[in-house]
């Protein structure tokens, strides 16, 4: 088997053992008139939650959450690309409870500062979550209370800066920006995003990356779903095999190096893309 076959053996193995990330805007336009659509579920099923760094605790009953996410950009002009995303459907379990949910909507604009030698963009979004009356559960550990709790109410803005290289087969793009919310049990956060790309093949492009979201303020109480007040540092890998020109397989997986008030648990992903 060549070098490259097993490359490709090893990161398919890989994905299919682990599971595909979402969808994530880049810092390049699309042409004008042309588009991208993603469709893809995204589940979590565990029963432990990171409290404080690398600390986790056992809910003793196991939590499920799984979401049909959609993500789609267009290029209104070669300078300028506008993008929706969105929760189309959410079911939340635990403890005999389930919850139906729809997580809300966020559109962006992407203005192409610059092409070369690098890409730069500014992207500025916003958007709205409907509120859930109560939480899915609330349970006592240790005297710590936590929830699973799918969505918080409130409008939402923000943008950010992000700058891309590619180099014929390789690709790397970085985002930096602020979230602002109306909630007063959300803080104003930062986030960061560290993506690498790969075209092994005409149909085959595997990603990496790294995510930090950082909120601002103090932490409320544990909210094992991470819709509330949380912090992490995030990392994925996942894989799109193009089964035709236009339509692809996408699979991947996504955990975390710390996080605060969030799901211990991947974070399993699975879709179609189309271009």
């Amino acid at each position: 088997m060549t070098v490259r076959a097993s490359l490709i053996a090893s990161v398919l193995g890989l994905v299919l053992l682990l599971g595909p990330t979402p969808a994530q805007a880049s810092a390049w336009t699309r042409p004008a008139g042309t588009g991208y659509l993603k469709l893809y579920i995204r589940s979590l099923i565990g029963r432990h939650a990171y409290v404080n760094g690398r600390t986790m605790l056992d809910l003793g009953s196991v939590y499920q959450d799984h979401q049909l996410n959609a993500y789609g950009e267009w290029g209104v002009t070669d300078a300028v690309t506008v993008s929706l995303e969105g929760n189309a459907f959410g079911l939340t379990s635990f403890k005999g409870e389930i919850d139906p949910y729809m997580a809300g909507v966020i559109a962006a604009v992407r203005y192409r500062l610059q092409v070369e030698p690098f890409a730069l963009s500014l992207q500025l979004h916003g958007g709205g979550r409907p509120a859930l009356a109560q939480p899915t559960g609330v349970v006592n550990v240790d005297g710590r209370a936590i929830e699973v709790l799918p969505v918080v109410g409130t409008l939402l803005g923000g943008g950010s800066l992000r700058a891309g290289w590619s180099f014929d087969d390789v690709w790397l793009s970085t985002a930096t920006g602020l979230r602002f919310h109306s909630s007063e049990a959300l803080n104003s956060a930062i986030f960061a995003q560290v993506q690498v790309g790969l075209h092994l093949s005409s149909a085959l492009t595997i990603a990496g990356h790294l995510h930090l979201w950082h909120a601002l303020g103090d932490l409320g109480p544990v909210n094992v779903l991470g819709a509330a007040q949380t912090r992490y540092l995030g990392f994925g890998v996942g894989a799109t095999w193009w089964l035709w020109r236009d339509v692809g397989l996408h699979a991947g997986f996504d955990g975390v190096v710390y996080a605060y008030n969030n799901a211990a648990t991947p974070s399993l992903l699975l879709g179609l893309e189309f271009r």
